[in-house]
């Protein structure tokens, strides 16, 4: 009976600490994780339905509402500036028959502009103009000048679209050259007279970003 050839084992080799970086791993690693695309400048564009809040000592039936159209540049996700134009028309405070229109320039701050629910802040600067219908039949013409803060919330339901509302609260003064001489109200128990008057809009909006 013969004897197999001697065949000589095959060498082992160890891996020390310093050959682990050169052990093939047993899958491909995957591929590393794409890079969040930094979300960059928008436009907007709103358009918007509104009522403007008369205070307690206002004649009987007071009341204006209207509608708005603005455009509204978002450089950053926090920051955008709302420049729109609203028209009004209704009963004012003292019971005159009035329209009017404003142009409103106000910065915005979101303060939570990952989230579909962003809640905002804005303020800023304002010019509107009047006109009256007063009890002789003769057409009263106002403008001014003033500004305005307030809050609101907008929904982004989609990439393209969103829904919102806000509060905003101004005040203002006449700028027209009657100011002077036929001032604004007129205190009856006191005789006192301004030109300067505040109130409040509730808004309420579509708008459209690209």
């Amino acid at each position: 009976m013969g004897l197999a050839p001697y065949e000589a084992a095959p060498p082992v080799v160890a891996y020390g600490p310093a050959d682990e970086e050169s052990i093939p791993p047993p899958f491909p690693p995957p591929p590393p994780a794409p890079a969040r695309k930094r979300a960059g400048p928008e436009w907007g564009a709103q358009l918007r339905l509104e009522a403007m809040g008369m205070g307690e000592d206002a004649a009987t039936g007071a009341g204006m509402g209207g509608f708005g159209l603005s455009l509204r540049p978002r450089p950053t996700p926090h920051f955008a500036i709302d420049c729109g134009v609203d028209f009004l028309g209704g009963t004012d405070y003292r019971g005159y028959r009035r329209d009017e229109a404003a142009f409103l320039v106000n910065p915005m701050v979101f303060i939570n502009p990952r989230n579909k629910v962003q809640v905002y802040l804005l303020g800023g600067v304002g010019f509107s103009w009047a006109q009256l219908d007063n009890p002789g039949g003769t057409a009263i013409r106002y403008s001014y000048v003033g500004i305005d803060s307030g809050a609101g919330i907008e929904w982004r339901f989609s990439r393209h679209m969103a829904f919102g509302g806000d509060f905003v609260w101004f005040i203002r003064g006449r700028t027209d050259p009657e100011a002077s001489r036929q001032p604004e109200f007129v205190d009856r128990r006191t005789g006192r007279t301004t030109n300067a008057s505040a109130g409040a809009l509730v808004r309420i909006g579509l708008t459209f970003y690209w």
